[in-house]
Formats: C-alpha cells, structure tokens, sequence
C-alpha cells in the first residue's frame, strides 16, 4: 500500500526540522527501489525513500540497516557519490502532490560549492527517486523512462528534469452541506460515492473513504443512482467529523491503532508508519513463501514415496524366509541327490505330502550341499528378524506419507508468521515433524518471565490475544518490586485518582498494539476500587516518565506525559482465560 499526500504531509511536517541542517552521514541500498539517508543532526536517524510501486513511502527507519544486507544498485553508487557528506539545505512537499524534493550541498576537491537535489516521487506504480546537479540534469534514477503520449516526461541521464503535470483535484477542507450534496449529485450516476470523494478530493485515502462509510453506516459500493438525501446528508456528516479527526493530528486506518502505541516516541507518525510496514508481506512476498512450502513438503513427499517402495520390496523379500528355509531343509533331507558334483537337484516337498509338490533347487556358487543349505537357513533366520522390524517401519511412513498429504496446501498462517517461524516450520517439515505442524497455531511460550526473585511476590501474569505479556501489582510491596523491575520503554498504567494495582507491560524492542493497552486498561480496572464500574478513566504512560519521589511510601510513585482510555471492568471469567499464573 503506497502512502497518500495527507500522510506524506504529516510525515514530512514531523520530520522537517531534523532534516534541515542534517548531515547526510551515509547512503544504504534497501532493496533496488529504495535508499536509505543515514542523517546526523545532534543524533542519528535513518531516512527510507521507497518508489516500490506497491509501497512508495518515506519514514524514519529503525534501527539504521547495514550496508551488507542489500546490494547496491548503479543508482545508489552515484547516489552515494554525490551526497555522502553533504549537508540538506531544505526538504519541501509539493502542495497536493506526493512528491518531496531535498536540497542539499557539499565541497568538491577543489572547494568549491556543489548543490544537488533528490527528488522522491512517491506516486504509487508512478513512483522514482531522482538525483539532479545544480542545472538541474538528471544524474541518476530508479526508473528511466522515454517520453511517450503517456509520459510526456523525458526520464533519463543527462536530460532536464521536470516535475509531473499537477493534478487538478478539490481542496480538503470543510463544505457546507449543500455544496457537498451537489458535489456528490452532480456526479455521474452510475459512479461509486466512495470512488468519487477518493479521486476528487487532494489527498483522500481509502482509510479516510472507510472511516466515512462506517462512521455513516453507509456502504462505499453504493452508486449515486442509489444514494438517497438522507444518506447524503450523513456522508456529509460523517465527512466533516474524519476533517475534525485531521485536525486533531489523528491518522486513519491501518495507522491510527499503530500512532497511539508509539505516543510517546520524538516522531510518533513516523513509527507508526514504520511499524506498519515492517510487519506487511506484499502479495509477492507470500506466493513466494507459498511456492518455498509446497516444494518444501512436495520434496518430503517424494522422499517418502521412495523409502516406502524400497521397504515394500524389503517386505517382500522378508516374506521369501520361510522359502529359504525349506531349501536349506531339503538339501539337508536329499543330500544324496548333490553326489558326484551335482548342482542342482528336483526334490519332494517332504514337509507337504499332500500336494506332491517338486521343489527345485540350485546350490550357491562356489558352494557345497551342506554350505548352500546353511547360507539359506542364515538368510531365513536374518529375514525373520528384520520382518518385524521392516512391517512396522512400513506402517508408520505409510502414516507419514498421508499426513505431509494433508499439508500440501500452504496454511494460512504462513502469510502473518515471521521470518524465523516460517524457516521453523520449514525445518520441521524437512525433519518429518508433521504432528507439530498439522496442530501449529504459531503460539509461542511466554516470551517475558518474571526472574526468580519476583516470582514468590504477589504478582499476577496475564497475557492479551496479541500476546503480550501482562503484570499486576497484587499490593503494595508488590507494585514496588514491578516498577523497579520494569525497563524505560516498557507500558506503565494505573487507574486516574483512584487507588489500585501498578500494570506493567514489558516491551523489550517489541512494538506494543493499542488492543493490548486498552485490556491492560481494563485489568487495571479489575485490580482497583473501580472493579466492577464502566467507563473509568486509566492513564497510561512510560516507566522512564514515572517517578518514586524519596522517601514515598511503598507503591506510591507520579507520572508525567500520560495518555488515557475509559474502559469498563471486565468479567471475571473472560479475564480468567488470559491469567497464566
């Protein structure tokens, strides 16, 4: 999903004041569509440039990603070149466009001044990143393009850049009701409400569109033939309440949970943003690891295949025992017959009178009568007793065999587990770990364990559906030990002017979601004077903004920079299900 112009907006408005004056320190490869701007200013902080077609962006990034992880590209060599060392003089947003362009300068060898721009398109299956010199000739790109009646833009080394032909889209901002209604109206009939708001206005996004439907519980599939004043009106309504949620610097889906995690971050749009991307596998990426799997467990399968026709033939041979061990017999009951260097003889089946059966037999190279007949009583007793061991062996690969069946089709989870779950899976599918897979839920243990001096203090452990480990004082002594236990990063929440249990929910470099604050919220709730109330107000903030002032009684502590949620106190048995001790 390529990032629209209201959130480019935000991005670069948090982001403006550390990269002007920065010091571009190091240019990085993240992929062949992407570059990374390692920038110093005071501190360190890496800058993505993204023209994926599916993913255009920029944000922060973090940690600052190693020059090995990526190649580079021609267009990151030049890149490099150019504006290692260099120092930005500006960083602008085209007004309605998604498209920023970065000034910066630096020395050459002979001391004089080189000015350069970067120019970032971010314009979904449109998107390029540029490197133009001070005539403003292009130096280098990610996507060189001809001009043509398309793209009447002459993309290329060493020709004039210009900027895309601006689009004429309509300002967002507040419309009176009757101008609203004529805008959506005096569309094309058969147009979709919501595909029309999305194309016509600057910056719409589809998580705007969807805020708007559900806010107005009108679906955005409905064409304006359909559409009634009265459903219109709330469109309208709807529309001006998301502009309200704009101004209150608040993001749409899929961002808007991610932003309130990272509150309490210097550039909290920017993490969250970031945030989204890290956990997202475009289709590619899924199909790819969909492909990996089937040849993964097709290969197990086959593998299977040939050790079962090779213990098929084994079990075959196994049944010959009794075989071997009626000519080992005969030879001893008609030795007579190999008199005078014969070698081979027919007898009678002395063993089954009945049938008059004729048994051939032929004696073993380069061995005699009573050699032969003991060879063939060895390969008998030798075939007895891998029979067992063959018929068994059979059995449980055949049962093998249909379970690696049943998980030819990649499941489900493959496309939401982790590089490491996924390559684990992998591993156990290699290793015949069939079982495991068949029942994998991608649970993992308890990641975050109290250590050993805690565990015999009144501390309760829960853990939300997101799985993420949750810790409640049970008295004061309790909430004590919890506080001076948790890290700077980790959530810290309590009930607003209200006595109650600290709630502690360790981070340790993992990305928190807002649906695991507010169960916290609600667990604070429970462990309070409020149990059983709704509506309660819960702050929650970070342990390096909670303070234990000296010499406070055990518990008490004051807390800064806190947000807060209103929850109700959860049913005891639903909260009973997430307590794991």
């Amino acid at each position: 999903m390529e990032l629209d112009y209201i959130t480019i907006r935000r991005i670069c408005r948090e982001i403006s004041s550390l990269a002007k004056s920065s010091q571009i320190r190091e240019i990085i490869a993240f992929g062949d569509k992407s570059a990374v701007l390692v920038l110093r200013n005071g501190h360190e902080e890496a800058l993505l440039f993204s023209a994926d077609p599916k993913n255009s962006r920029l944000h922060l990034l973090k940690p600052v990603p190693s020059r090995s992880q990526n190649p580079d590209t021609h267009f990151h060599r030049i890149v490099r070149h150019h504006l290692e060392g260099s120092i930005i003089d500006d960083f602008i947003l085209i007004e309605g466009e998604r498209i920023i362009e970065l000034k910066a300068s630096r020395k050459d060898f002979s001391g004089d001044i080189k000015s350069y721009r970067f120019i970032a398109e971010l314009m979904g299956r449109h998107s390029n990143l540029i490197l133009l010199d001070d005539n403003n000739i292009i130096l280098s790109l990610v996507y060189p393009k001809h001009a043509s009646e398309s793209n009447p833009r002459d993309l290329r080394v060493g020709k004039s850049y210009s900027f895309p032909p601006q689009t004429q889209r309509i300002p967002l901002k507040a419309y009176s009701q009757d101008d609203f209604l004529k805008f959506l109206f005096d569309a094309e009939k058969e147009c979709l409400w919501g595909k029309l708001i999305l194309e016509s206005f600057t910056g719409v996004t589809p998580g705007f569109i969807r805020f708007i439907s559900e806010h107005a519980q009108v679906s955005d599939k409905i064409p304006m033939d359909e559409l009634s004043k009265d459903l219109a009106i709330q469109l309208h309504k709807a529309y001006l309440t998301a502009l309200e949620r704009l101004r209150q610097d608040r993001l749409f889906p899929p961002f808007d949970n991610l932003l309130s995690v990272n509150a309490f971050d210097d550039y909290p749009i920017n993490r969250a943003v970031a945030q989204y991307y890290s956990s997202l596998l475009s289709k590619e990426d899924i199909e790819k690891r969909e492909t990996t799997w089937k040849k993964t467990v097709e290969a197990k399968i086959k593998s299977l295949e040939r050790l079962l026709s090779n213990l098929s033939r084994d079990s075959e041979k196994a049944h010959e025992a009794e075989k071997y061990k009626l000519m080992g017999d005969l030879i001893f009951a008609f030795l007579d017959r190999f008199d005078g260097g014969r070698r081979e003889a027919e007898v009678e089946n002395i063993f089954k009178p009945e049938t008059d059966e004729k048994v051939k037999i032929r004696l073993l190279p380069a061995k005699n009568a009573i050699e032969t007949a003991q060879e063939y009583h060895k390969r008998a007793k030798r075939m007895r007793r891998g029979e067992k061991e063959i018929s068994s062996h059979l059995e449980e690969t055949q049962k093998q065999l249909e379970k690696f069946q049943t998980i030819l089709k990649p499941p489900e989870w493959i496309s939401d587990a982790s590089d490491e779950k996924f390559q684990k899976a992998l591993d156990d599918v290699k290793g015949g770990k069939t079982d495991k897979i068949i029942r994998k839920k991608m649970e993992t243990e308890p990641k975050i364990e109290l250590p050993r001096n805690l565990r015999g203090e009144n501390i309760h452990h829960y853990r939300s559906n997101e799985g993420h480990d949750i810790f409640v004082g049970g008295n004061d002594r309790a909430n004590e030990v919890l506080f001076k236990w948790g890290q700077p990063d980790d959530y810290w929440l309590h009930v607003k002017n209200m006595p109650g249990s600290h709630v502690l929910i360790p981070r340790r470099g993992e990305a928190i979601e807002f649906d695991t604050i507010l169960f916290a919220a609600q667990i604070a709730v429970f462990h309070s004077q409020a149990k059983g109330s709704n509506k309660v107000t819960v702050d929650y903030t970070i342990v390096k903004y909670v303070n234990k002032p000296s010499g406070a009684t055990p518990g008490f502590v004051t807390y800064k920079k806190e947000k807060s949620v209103r929850v109700d106190s959860p049913d005891e048995k639903s909260l009973e299900k997430h307590k794991i001790r």
